[in-house]
C-alpha cells in the first residue's frame, strides 16, 4: 500500500505541494517536479506579489519527483516514424512515473509492444531533452516548454499525449488532510492566489506579461514561451479557477490499474476534498 501510495501521489500531482505544521501559518513550502510550464500559475502568483497579497511567504522546491498533459514524444532528428523506434531506447521519468504510462499508451496505439523498445529513467523534462540531445536515447517523452524547443532544433514530433488521453488531470494540489484542517485559513490563502493567477492568465490583455514570466521561471527564449503559452490557452492546460476534474483524476487510477499497481479504481471521495475551493471561490 505504501508504494501504491507513492505512485498515485506522483500520477496525480506534476506539482504537488506540502506545507510544514512547524512553521508559522503564513508560511508555505510549495513543491513543483521541474520548471517547467506546469507551474506556469505559480510563477504569476510569485511575479505578480499573488502570495503576499494574502500574507503568504511562499518557498519553492524543485522536488524532482517522478486538466491536461500536454506532453510530447520527441525523436532523434534520423527517427521518421515510431516503427523506426523499434529496438532503441526511449527516456521516460521513471519506472512508476506517469511518462512511462503515456509511452506505453502511444507506442501501443503506433503498433509497438512493451518489449519493442528499451527504457532509460531520466527523472524530470530537463534531463530527459538532455538524453536525447547526447544521442543516449532515440527519444524522450517531453513537456512544455523543452519539447518546443526541442522541435526548434530539429528534433522530431511523433505526437503529443492528448491526442491519446484527452482527459487528464495532471496538476493538482495535494495537502496533509490533517494538517489543512488545522490551517484551513493558510490553504484558502494559498487557493485564492492560484485562483487569481489562473484568471490573470487567461486575460487576454496579460498575454505578453504571461509570456515574459514563462520565459523567465523556465529559462527559455521568448518565442518558446510564446510557443507554450498559444499551446495553453489553446488546449486550456491549467485548469481555470484552479478547477478539479474528477473525470482528469479518475484517468490516473485507471493508469495504475493499467500497471497493475491497483486491482481496481479506488472510490474518488476518498481523495478529493472540494470544499476548500468553494470556500475560497467564495471570497
Amino acid at each position: 500500500m505504501r508504494r501504491r501510495a507513492i505512485i498515485a501521489s506522483a500520477l496525480l500531482i506534476l506539482a504537488g505541494a506540502w506545507w510544514h505544521p512547524a512553521r508559522a501559518a503564513t508560511e508555505i513550502a510549495f513543491g513543483i517536479t521541474s520548471q517547467t510550464a506546469f507551474s506556469l500559475a505559480h510563477y504569476v502568483a510569485i511575479e505578480k506579489k499573488l502570495y503576499e497579497a494574502e500574507n503568504l511567504k511562499v518557498d519553492t522546491f524543485v522536488a524532482g519527483a517522478a486538466s491536461n498533459a500536454p506532453f510530447r514524444l520527441v525523436a532523434a532528428k534520423t527517427v521518421k516514424s515510431w516503427s523506426d523506434l523499434k529496438g532503441k531506447t526511449i527516456s521516460v521519468g521513471g519506472l512508476t512515473d506517469v511518462t512511462l504510462y503515456f509511452l506505453r499508451v502511444m507506442a501501443r496505439k503506433n503498433g509497438l509492444a512493451d518489449q519493442d523498445y528499451d527504457l532509460l529513467y531520466g527523472g524530470g523534462t530537463p534531463n530527459r531533452f538532455a538524453q536525447l540531445a547526447s544521442g543516449a536515447v532515440a527519444a524522450a517523452i517531453l513537456t512544455n516548454p523543452v519539447d518546443f524547443s526541442a522541435i526548434e532544433q530539429g528534433f522530431v514530433d511523433l505526437g503529443s499525449v492528448p491526442q491519446y488521453l484527452p482527459n487528464w488531470a495532471q496538476n493538482n494540489i495535494l495537502v496533509d488532510t490533517r494538517w489543512a484542517q488545522l490551517h484551513r485559513g493558510t490553504v484558502l490563502a494559498f487557493l485564492r492566489a492560484h485562483i487569481k493567477a489562473t484568471r490573470f492568465i487567461y486575460d487576454p490583455a496579460n498575454r505578453d506579461d504571461v509570456i515574459a514570466i514563462l520565459a523567465k521561471h523556465t529559462k527559455t527564449a521568448p518565442n518558446i514561451a510564446a510557443a507554450t503559452y498559444e499551446l495553453y490557452i489553446k488546449q486550456q492546460v491549467i485548469a481555470r479557477n484552479a478547477a478539479l476534474f474528477e473525470d482528469g483524476i479518475k484517468a490516473n487510477f485507471d493508469a495504475l490499474v493499467a500497471l497493475g499497481d491497483l486491482a481496481a479504481p479506488p472510490p474518488l471521495d476518498g481523495f478529493i476534498d472540494a470544499s476548500f475551493l468553494a470556500e475560497a471561490s467564495k471570497q
